[in-house]
C-alpha cells in the first residue's frame, strides 16, 4: 500500500485548466471528516481557492475555513482573490441542527466560473450519522458539473444488522442484495458492502461519466477495513470497473490515508 501522499493524489484529483473539478462526496461513515481534510490537502498544494459546499444540508468539519455567503463570493470573487479555502452557503449562519443550506446547480456552476476557484467539494448525500447507506432513486444530489464521485464507507459497518437502527436506507440495501441473490442476508459481510457500493454509487459514476473512488474510513478497525477493501477490489474486477480504493483514519485532528 502507498502511504503519506496527499489525499487528493490517491483519489486521482488533479488541478485542471479546462474544467474546474467539482467533487461530490457520497455514502456514509466519514463524509464531513474527509470533505474538510481533502480541502486542506488540496489548498496546501494548489494555488487558488478550494470551495466547500453542499447540495444537501451539511455540517462543518475541521479545520474550519471561513464561511461565506454565496452572494458575497460572487460579488467579491469576480474582482478580488478569495482565501485558499472557504465554506459557501446561502447564509453564513447555520440553520436547524447546526447545518448549512445547500446550493443549487446554477450557483455551483457560477462558482466554477470564478477564475480563482480551483476545486469545488460538495457534500451531496445524507446518511444520518450511520456508517453505511444505499441511495434512494433521487439520491445523491449530484451537481450537473460533477467530475468526481468519492464514495464513503465506515469500516465499522462490517457485521452490522440490516436494520433502521444500524444502517441508513436498509430497504435499498436489501434491494441491492436481492438483485445479486442474497435476499436472506441479515448482517453485512464484506461482500455485501462492496456489492452495495459498486452497484449503486459505482454504477452512478459510470452513467454520469464521473471519475469514481471509494474511501474506507475508520481504518483503525484494521481487519474490517482491509476485508472491505479486498471485497471491493474483487467486486470491481468482476464488474469491470477500475478505481482507487483508499483507507483512512483520524489520529487526533489529522487524517492519515493509504492507497489500497
Amino acid at each position: 500500500m502507498k502511504r503519506n501522499n496527499p489525499l487528493h493524489s490517491f483519489l486521482d484529483i488533479d488541478p485542471q485548466t479546462d474544467q474546474t473539478p467539482v467533487i461530490a462526496l457520497v455514502g456514509a461513515g466519514g463524509k464531513t471528516t474527509i470533505l474538510f481534510s481533502l480541502a486542506a490537502s488540496m489548498a496546501a498544494e494548489w494555488s487558488g481557492t478550494v470551495i466547500i459546499c453542499g447540495t444537501t444540508r451539511f455540517t462543518l468539519g475541521t479545520p474550519t475555513p471561513p464561511i461565506w455567503s454565496f452572494t458575497d463570493v460572487i460579488n467579491i470573487g469576480t474582482t478580488s482573490s478569495l482565501p485558499s479555502t472557504i465554506v459557501v452557503s446561502n447564509s453564513i449562519d447555520p440553520g436547524y441542527k447546526g447545518r448549512f443550506s445547500p446550493l443549487d446547480n446554477r450557483q455551483i456552476a457560477d462558482l466554477a466560473q470564478l477564475s480563482n476557484v480551483v476545486a469545488i467539494l460538495v457534500n451531496a448525500d445524507g446518511s444520518r450519522m450511520k456508517p453505511i447507506k444505499a441511495p434512494k432513486s433521487e439520491e445523491p444530489v449530484l451537481p450537473s458539473l460533477c467530475t468526481h464521485i468519492i464514495c464513503m464507507i465506515g469500516a465499522d459497518a462490517l457485521g452490522l444488522p440490516i436494520t433502521t437502527e444500524a444502517v441508513h436506507r436498509p430497504d435499498e440495501i436489501r434491494c441491492v442484495l436481492n438483485s445479486i441473490g442474497r435476499s436472506g442476508l441479515t448482517q453485512l459481510d464484506s461482500k455485501a458492502i462492496s456489492e452495495v457500493l459498486v452497484h449503486t454509487y459505482g454504477a452512478l459514476a459510470v452513467r454520469t461519466h464521473c471519475k469514481f473512488s471509494i474511501v474506507v474510513h475508520k481504518a483503525d478497525y484494521q481487519d474490517a477495513a482491509e476485508a472491505i477493501a479486498q471485497a471491493i477490489t474483487e467486486t470491481s474486477f468482476f464488474s469491470k470497473q477500475k478505481f482507487p480504493i483508499v483507507l483512512s483514519k483520524k489520529i487526533d485532528t489529522e487524517v492519515v490515508s493509504s492507497l489500497w
